[in-house]
């Protein structure tokens, strides 16, 4: 089936302009953008001219500011990171401020060099550097630089998935933010808080920190905290999948840089911008076109070291990976994601890892190899539940549900399902993206509260629902362990019933549909194949009929004592078996073939038939050999005729003729009989009850299922024949037979 990718294409495009925490990256895509004082008037030129006329403490605050603007941390120069001229400045700038006991310098020093190894995606050494700061600070007293310290180490946790961590300091930058009043740190310290819950799947807890915030930033009239909120609200959009309000969301921010003139426009900027443009509108040629023009635009950057430059060539090809994936590139895309992979692991980088082993596993699922797609899956679960990742422990187990459904593996699928179905319910997602909706559209901040205030009752009440049908399945899947379709299915039947199941269901019937359209092809065959089995169970049924009669008439002539007629007829029906069977397998047969057959059986019912009778065949020119129909259609009509027309007349005369001729590749064959009638057959069937026939009912029936062109214009009218004098002096079937021409 088509597959939808959880890779959120913006991380790149950021990434390559500023440098931010990795994992605020994954999840709100925002940028804070902080420009001093010195940064408007210092350039890295001008730093390095005047470094050689100074000393002492300006000298190594000189070495500290060089340091900073050539790793540009917090990306203040858009396209710019040296981290290879960055790292001498910052250790030189410690090696003089230790010699001199400068610890302001020598604690700055620490932390240049930890936003170095942090934007070379080395979290080991970053953290070294930054505990080192720390240390120092705490020793001097210098409470905002160790809040800058802590807000780094924040990014390591983050980074390193190391959450109770993350979280014990992201509340301590909280707690002195608001202390001294600043918003825009108090800010951070709430959106690292927002990713670590919405990491956890702790939705209400990261709706919490968002509202906090916005209520922030709001306040603020400056075009950065604008800006910032605007983003934050973009990565919220893009991470609950709401495509739509990210592509108006990432339109106003667009606008927005060009009204204010925050940002100015660069070709690295609209390259990745069209790209990511024309993926979200699945226009792949456009959007793989964009991505290799910037894979060469950063190639020929000349601002950026080589050890960052491998990254960001790295980060775009996995977005171009994404679009072969939907391309159908497959091979192609494997390997991208494989080479971030390998990458990702030497690095520790788990946020990137999980995206990259769900992406692997699709591939792999598209291709029908699910041995590799379930190993991946199975890695991807193993990660996520050891990074406390939930919502891609849910992607894993929504991933091994459906490859073990596909592999007809019930009992993993059924595992799985219900692990999954359990996360979601449990992180209650639907309840998280209506608050979201509320604060999107109201614009009135009562009105807000109110809603959201009802919302979180609602919430409890769904929860306590949920609780209880938990139970009742629990109770049911323990008593049904053994029989786990069984169990499977009441579990169905009781989901139904809960409220929220709306969801699953609508989920459940586009899944099928997808199925159903990539599968139409084999179900037309599936149903011409269902039409065959019909029609050989009822050719199935007219067999032992026409048999059952014909062993009782050799019966017959082995009681009376008849020996030459019994042994002629049982050499003709010994015949008549033997084409029958030969037959039996056949949808179509030579109409020759059916002729002989038909002969056959007419030469048998003379031989039993106490008062003798004539027919007679006529083709009408009509090639035999060289038309196919149906198997043993004609038969019970002319069984019908004898039995139900002839055998009630009382003269010696009985006669059967039949009467063929080809219009329009259908068959018209016509048996006349001078017989009874229908009338007295009618009352001559009431007085012998069981004497109906089944075989011209199973014979219409078979008409009905011929799967041919011309299968509307097969039918059976049946006429009755009268003399001059009013009479009844027979009847005439009239079967219309679609045929193949050999």
């Amino acid at each position: 089936m088509p597959f939808k990718t959880l890779t959120y294409k913006l991380i790149g495009f950021i990434q390559k302009n500023a440098r931010l925490s990795k994992f605020q990256l994954i999840f709100f895509l925002s940028v804070c953008l902080s420009v001093t004082a010195f940064a408007q008037h210092k350039t890295i030129d001008s730093l390095n001219k005047v470094l050689p006329s100074l000393k002492d403490t300006a000298r190594i605050n000189c070495l500290n500011e060089l340091s900073k603007y050539y790793c540009n941390y917090d990306g203040v120069i858009p396209h710019y990171a040296r981290t290879d001229s960055a790292e001498p400045c910052a250790k030189q700038a410690q090696s003089e401020a230790e010699k001199i006991n400068y610890k302001l310098g020598e604690g700055s020093a620490f932390l240049n060099l930890s936003k170095i190894y942090l934007r070379r995606w080395n979290y080991y050494t970053a953290q070294h550097y930054t505990e080192q700061a720390i240390s120092v600070f705490k020793n001097i007293g210098a409470q905002r630089e160790l809040a800058q310290a802590y807000s780094i180490l924040v990014d390591v946790y983050l980074s390193e998935c190391d959450n109770s961590s993350a979280r014990k300091y992201a509340e301590m930058l909280l707690d002195y933010y608001k202390k001294i009043k600043d918003t825009t740190g108090e800010s951070q310290a709430w959106e690292s808080l927002n990713s670590l819950y919405i990491w956890q799947g702790n939705y209400d807890k990261a709706f919490e920190c968002m509202q906090n915030e916005f209520n922030l930033l709001k306040n603020r009239s400056d075009s950065t905290s604008i800006l910032s909120m605007l983003k934050t609200r973009e990565g919220l959009y893009q991470f609950i999948g709401w495509d739509d309000s990210v592509a108006s969301t990432a339109a106003k921010i667009v606008e927005y840089e060009k009204k204010t003139n925050i940002t100015v426009p660069d070709t690295i900027d609209e390259v990745s911008q069209t790209g990511f443009k024309y993926f979200m509108e699945k226009k792949w040629d456009s959007s793989e076109y964009y991505y290799k023009k910037l894979h060469n635009y950063i190639e020929s950057d000349k601002g950026i070291d080589s050890i960052i430059k491998e990254r960001n060539i790295l980060r775009n090809d996995i977005d171009l990976a994404s679009v072969y994936q939907y391309e159908g590139r497959y091979k192609e895309a494997l390997l991208m994601f494989k080479k971030a992979l390998q990458y990702d692991r030497e690095r520790n980088v788990s946020y990137e890892e999980l995206e990259e082993l769900l992406n692997i596993s699709q591939i792999y699922d598209l291709e029908g190899k699910e041995t590799e797609a379930i190993y991946y899956a199975q890695e991807l679960l193993s990660l996520a539940q050891k990074t406390e990742a939930s919502f891609h422990t849910q992607n894993a187990y929504e991933q091994l549900w459906k490859i073990y459904n596909k592999k007809k593996d019930s009992a993993n699928a059924y595992k799985y399902y219900v692990k999954y179905t359990a996360l979601k319910d449990s992180t209650i997602t639907g309840t998280f993206q209506r608050k979201l909706a509320i604060v999107n559209e109201l614009d009135n901040e009562k009105e807000q509260q109110l809603q959201i205030a009802a919302l979180d009752k609602d919430n409890k009440l769904k929860q306590s629902a949920i609780q209880k049908n938990m139970l009742i399945r629990n109770i049911l899947l323990a008593g049904v362990a053994i029989l786990i379709l069984l169990a499977f299915i009441i579990y169905r039947v009781i989901e139904l019933k809960r409220k929220n199941e709306k969801h699953l269901r609508e989920l459940a019937e586009n899944e099928l549909k997808i199925q159903k359209l990539e599968s139409g092809k084999k179900e037309t065959e599936l149903k011409h194949q269902a039409s065959e089995l019909k029609l050989q169970a009822l050719r199935a049924q007219m067999n032992p009929h026409f048999i059952f009669n014909c062993l009782n008439s050799i019966n017959r002539f082995i009681i009376n004592s008849d020996g030459s007629k019994a042994a002629d007829y049982l050499t003709k029906f010994a015949k008549l078996i033997r084409i029958v069977l030969e037959q039996s397998g056949k949808s179509f047969v030579v109409l020759e073939d059916e002729l002989k057959c038909l002969q056959l059986y007419m030469d048998l019912e003379k031989l039993r038939f106490e008062i003798p009778f004539q027919y007679e065949i006529n083709c009408n020119g009509i090639d035999v050999s060289s038309l196919m129909i149906p198997t043993l259609l004609i038969q019970p009509f002319v069984e019908n005729a004898i039995w139900h027309g002839l055998q009630g007349t009382a003269h010696n005369n009985g006669k059967i003729n039949i009467d063929m001729y080809v219009q329009d590749t259908i068959l018209h064959c016509k048996i006349y009989d001078n017989g009874i009638g229908r009338a007295a057959s009618e009352i001559k069937e009431k007085r012998e009850a069981g004497k109906t026939s089944l075989g011209i009912n199973i014979t219409q029936h078979r008409l009905q299922l011929i799967d041919t062109p011309q299968q509307h214009e097969s039918g059976i009218e049946i006429h009755d024949l009268v003399n001059e004098e009013g009479y009844s002096s027979g009847t005439c079937v009239d079967i219309k037979i679609p045929v193949k021409e050999i």
